[in-house]
């Protein structure tokens, strides 16, 4: 009996390293469906269009960092495909509405199963602006606002601002065609590029910290 017990403490390790491995494949699973399902960092028009061609159920575009993009560089083109003139929604000259308006009336009129979740707001005028839409991300400021507003005739009072029975009429949204590797490049822009990347490196550094959280684990494990 004395024998069995030091291969007995072996087998348990190497199932506890078994357990932690299948632990981490499936959180590698849950990233990967999560991403199929999810598309985050969406700052300029042409990433939206090529999720939804794609077929993911949610798009999620970013006000806040297209407007802070576009403040910063104050001149510069966002996006080639930027919109020249408006069909009526929201602040006329603010990117981030606008990327969420124009990614809403594409997505509705060619891929209405996909959804758009508007992300980046923090303003209570950026809620109202996008009003109707699938979903918003909200901070607790923002709701806050909203709930300390007066509303005469109630909530159902609000406008709607995005709705599939509006047409947004976006020619250039409208003619882009299949997105392929070579016109999302030429389609990407600075904001997108740079947004992206930041975007992608600020994932990748979180995965990262997590690394050696799990190395902790295995060795305690042993």
């Amino acid at each position: 009996m004395h024998g069995l017990a030091p291969l007995l403490l072996l087998l348990l390790l190497l199932l506890l390293l078994l357990l932690l491995l299948l632990v981490l494949l499936l959180l590698l699973l849950l990233l990967l469906l999560l991403l199929l399902l999810l598309v985050v960092v969406v700052v300029c028009l042409v990433q939206g269009v090529a999720a939804a061609q794609a077929g993911v159920s949610v798009i999620q575009p970013n006000v806040g960092r297209a407007r802070d993009w576009n403040n910063k560089h104050p001149g510069a083109i966002h996006e080639p495909m930027g919109r020249r003139r408006r069909g009526g929604f929201g602040a006329v000259d603010d990117p981030g509405l606008q990327l969420v308006e124009r990614l809403y009336g594409y997505v509705k009129a060619y891929h209405p199963r996909t959804r758009v979740m508007a992300s980046g707001i923090r303003t209570k005028h950026d809620a109202l602006a996008l009003a109707g839409c699938d979903y918003l991300v909200l901070p607790a400021r923002v709701l806050s606002d909203l709930q300390d507003s007066p509303a005469l005739e109630g909530p159902d009072a609000v406008q709607l601002r995005l709705s599939p029975d509006l047409p947004i009429g976006d020619d250039e949204a409208d003619n882009l065609g299949q997105i392929d590797e070579a016109s999302f490049d030429a389609w990407l822009g600075p904001a997108g590029r740079q947004l992206l990347g930041a975007g992608v490196r600020g994932m990748v550094s979180d995965v990262e910290a997590l690394l050696p959280y799990f190395g902790a684990m295995a060795l305690r494990a042993e």
